[in-house]
């Protein structure tokens, strides 16, 4: 008997707040404590578990709950093959060599599913994907500051460096920048929403400072080849005769107060990690890396190690200097090779199914309807992103970062539009232009607050 429009709405209210707490608590946990504070990692590491499973009981209910009343098919087809992959993940915990740390990552895998189903179902217009990508927006500002202040005031923390931890590392916490900054950009470049206006400069400021102090230079190569190309492809002839000003003017002034280029020498050699050009032209030992990891691919081909396990043992002895190094259970450094590696050729045929399958629907949507909008635009715009940053780093099958969650949030915005109950107010990709909608200030309290 199908349920009342009203409680239908309330459950619906319910799953949206419940969404954007999920969203919130997920990139808190990517923050690990120092080393040396034992105490400390031991109270964080059992906030995490605590998250993880609040998260997969609370979203997972609420969900179960709507999907059983409203009868979503379209969208529960759709995650079939990435509950699949998790199902295979879980699977092989029983040969895995490390089964706590499968099982956990195996868990947080599960978790980012469910919040890419109640994307799916939640976004409903295109206002609400404005707002979703505002409070995405807001959270990843929040995480870059913290990581400033704490990096700056408190260098014990060693945020933004390589011997920080969690998103604290500089790897994690450039990537997290370099996505912030695409997002906003993109958003910048393809709608005129209005709270673009108001964060665009301090989010900017923001994450540029971040990625500066991390000075990850995969995270800024990534950064320096798609803002440009953001602008050049979507931007108004207005805004790029500013950038153009702009740059003119910076770079006027650096000649001015440094014709030597001394700052630049001084930069190059910290980016660079006092690294021969044989090093960074193996992508600073990745290539070693990935013939490890191919070794071991081998031993187990079929099935793999067991989900995150890059190893039979669960150590892999790569990377080694002077003894410095011991064997850890080391991520692949590439997407595709992670998901080889550990969850063998049937875990990577149904990754390569969940990945692919919504993107060649669009593609055909998009060929055979001859309509391309906006919002078709940003998906490939942060799909190039993790298509880059996954090529050469462990992306969103590693430890829950910032990256993951916006990955399953965009892999939900795509699902919503696939299935058809995403409405969208534009027509077309064809630059900034003002939408027809009402502006957020005339919203109701009960739309924004929950900011989802």
């Amino acid at each position: 008997m199908p349920s009342s429009p009203v409680r239908t709405s309330q459950l619906y209210e319910h799953l949206k707040l419940a969404l954007g707490v999920s969203i919130s608590l997920l990139l808190i946990s990517a923050f690990r404590a120092p080393d040396g504070m034992e105490g400390l990692q031991s109270i964080v590491s059992k906030i995490k578990i605590l998250i993880r499973f609040s998260v997969l009981g609370g979203l997972g209910f609420l969900l179960l709950t709507y999907v059983t009343r409203n009868r979503l098919k379209p969208q529960l087809l759709w995650h079939v093959p990435f509950f699949g992959f998790a199902g295979w993940g879980m699977v092989s915990v029983l040969w895995s060599a490390r089964p706590d740390e499968s099982f956990g990552q195996v868990i947080s895998l599960l978790t980012l599913i469910l919040v890419s189903l109640a994307v799916s179902i939640v976004l409903r217009r295109e206002r609400d994907v404005s707002d979703a990508i505002r409070f995405i927006t807001l959270n990843l500002m929040a995480l870059c500051l913290f990581l400033l202040v704490t990096g700056i005031l408190i260098p014990s923390s060693h945020h933004m460096t390589r011997n920080g931890m969690g998103l604290g590392h500089s790897t994690n916490s450039g990537s997290t920048a370099s996505l912030g900054l695409v997002l906003l950009l993109g958003c910048g470049a393809l709608w005129n929403w209005r709270w673009i206006r108001y964060l665009m400069v301090p989010g900017c400021l923001l994450f540029v400072s971040v990625a500066l102090f991390s000075a990850n230079r995969l995270s800024m190569a990534i950064t320096v080849c798609m803002v440009p190309s953001l602008w050049l492809l979507y931007g108004s002839r207005r805004s790029l005769g500013i950038a153009l000003v702009l740059a003119a003017v910076v770079g006027s002034v650096f000649l001015i107060s440094d014709p030597n280029f001394s700052s630049i020498s001084d930069t190059l050699q910290t980016v660079n990690r006092n690294q021969s050009a044989d090093e960074i032209s193996s992508f600073s030992g990745r290539q070693q890396m990935w013939a490890a990891m191919w070794t071991s691919f081998l031993t187990s081909p079929w099935i793999g190690h067991g989900y995150f396990l890059s190893s039979q043992t669960g150590e892999l002895e790569v990377w080694y200097l002077y003894d410095e190094l011991t064997g850890v259970n080391w991520t692949a450094h590439n997407l595709w090779l992670q998901a080889m590696v550990s969850t063998g050729m049937i875990g990577l045929a149904l990754f390569l199914l969940a990945m692919l399958a919504p993107i060649t629907a669009l593609c055909l949507r998009a060929c055979f309807n001859r309509t391309w909008q906006r919002i078709d635009s940003w998906f490939f715009i942060l799909l190039f992103w993790y298509l880059l940053w996954g090529m050469l780093n462990e992306s969103f099958l590693g430890p829950v970062q910032p990256e993951s969650v916006v990955f399953f949030f965009v892999h939900g915005t795509l699902i919503a539009r696939l299935c058809g109950n995403l409405k969208l107010e534009s027509k077309t990709a064809s630059g900034p232009t003002e939408l027809k909608s009402r502006s957020s200030a005339s919203w109701t309290r009960q739309e924004v607050l929950p900011s989802l």
